[in-house]
């Protein structure tokens, strides 16, 4: 589904109707004519078919002079145009669950009427079904431990007697996405800078290690490439660098591995090999030897064995070919690498602000084999999150939260 209304909360993006991702903006509501809306309840006339049975929607939102306004409105009956899985009604507790709970996609004709540029989503639960549930924090007890997967809500899975939602494409509402469940992690202080995730206490780059890419043709600082993973023992990673002639000093440690590459200019690719033994995070520090670095990196992962399911925070792999998107954070531009084209493909490159509204369409003809492309003029953009999205005939092939800095 393309964009839709729901509440304060706007989806950006549903990639199936059972798939959430990217998360919901909570800085701004979502509105359209006069009226911004707080949140669309509903309440199925039978909660065995509840989007399709019909039922009544209350939306409360704010008039012009700022006072909270509740309407009630009937849906008729085979209005929805999808149901989706839910688990906590908008607007409870955090710390409150409903088993049988969801969420129901309408179409704005069969509600108000008259069609508007995105269906509505509300939230609906069986207030019967709903109980309080210990699943963030596990280092606290379950005075009612959860004994088995079935003893927690559909969408959860039972772990050391507590109930974690799972996270199978790496996003989640709350916390991180640590070996497939959400986990709430203890705050960084101080709190960790933009394009950074703060997990255990620690910051990390909010990017997947296999496929990240980096380019630095400049500066004389120390840089450092701090990484958390979920790729289990015995997985092989492939660091490739180039130093571009200019001496660079690389150190690589974390998960078993531990090693130093000393001062060195190359003229081309290197490639070394390390095979991860146990822990998640690793840390790569590269370091300007004489006059400042300038260097090129990548990593890869052979057969990418993992503890859970695949994180996929930006690029995708699709027959053998790779799309790789950079830098991140950015300042002014964004450069697109394509490996291994197969044929030539005529596609797209778009920009979405974090409301999911389109900032940025580019038509671009990719050439079989590599292509560079550069996306500039994004100085004037405002700091924050962007999602950059590219398209092969019309299908997404990569796309990858960046952040805009000063």
């Amino acid at each position: 589904f393309s964009n839709s209304y729901f509440g304060a909360w706007r989806c950006e993006v549903c990639s199936s109707e059972t798939n959430y991702i990217f998360g919901n903006d909570q800085d701004a509501c979502s509105s359209f004519g006069n009226w911004q809306f707080t949140f669309f309840d509903f309440v199925p006339n039978d909660y065995s078919n509840p989007c399709n049975s019909g039922g009544t929607l209350t939306i409360m939102d704010f008039d012009d002079n700022g006072t909270a306004i509740i309407h009630e409105v009937e849906v008729p009956a085979n209005s929805a145009i999808a149901e989706l899985p839910g688990l906590q009604p908008f607007g409870s507790s955090l710390n409150t669950w409903c088993k049988n709970s969801g969420w129901c996609l309408f179409d704005a004709l069969d509600v108000y009427g008259f069609s508007m540029d995105k269906p509505l989503l509300a939230t609906w639960a069986q207030e019967e079904s709903c109980e309080e549930i210990v699943w963030d924090d596990p280092t606290t007890p379950n005075p009612d431990p959860c004994q088995s997967d079935n003893d927690c809500p559909p969408g959860f899975v039972c772990v050391d007697g507590n109930c974690y939602q799972e996270c199978p494409d790496g996003e989640c509402l709350y916390g991180v996405c640590i070996e497939g469940i959400c986990v709430e992690s203890p705050e960084c202080e101080p709190s960790c800078p933009p394009g950074y995730q703060c997990i255990e206490g620690d910051c990390y780059l909010n990017e997947e290690i296999c496929g990240f890419y980096e380019e630095v043709n400049g500066g004389s600082g120390i840089n450092t490439y701090n990484f958390y993973h979920d790729l289990a023992p015995g997985t092989v990673i492939q660091f490739s660098y180039n130093t571009l002639t200019r001496e660079d000093e690389i150190f690589i440690s974390g998960s078993g591995i531990q090693d130093h590459i000393p001062c060195v200019g190359t003229n081309g690719w290197q490639t070394v090999n390390y095979t991860i033994t146990g822990g998640h995070a690793i840390t790569i520090t590269v370091s300007p030897c004489q006059s400042g670095s300038k260097y090129h990196f990548s990593i890869t992962c052979e057969g990418a064995l993992r503890n859970g399911p695949p994180i996929n925070r930006g690029v995708e792999d699709k027959d053998e070919e790779k799309i790789v998107i950079y830098p991140n954070p950015f300042v002014s531009s964004i450069d697109i690498k394509a490996f291994n084209i197969a044929s030539p493909f005529d596609g797209q490159i778009l920009l979405f602000d974090n409301l999911g509204r389109e900032i940025l369409r580019k038509e671009v003809a990719f050439e079989a084999g590599d292509n560079s492309l550069n996306i500039d003029g994004l100085e004037h953009l405002s700091t924050g999150v962007y999602l950059v999205m590219v398209r092969k005939r019309g299908e997404v092939c990569a796309f990858r939260k960046v952040v805009k800095v000063e």
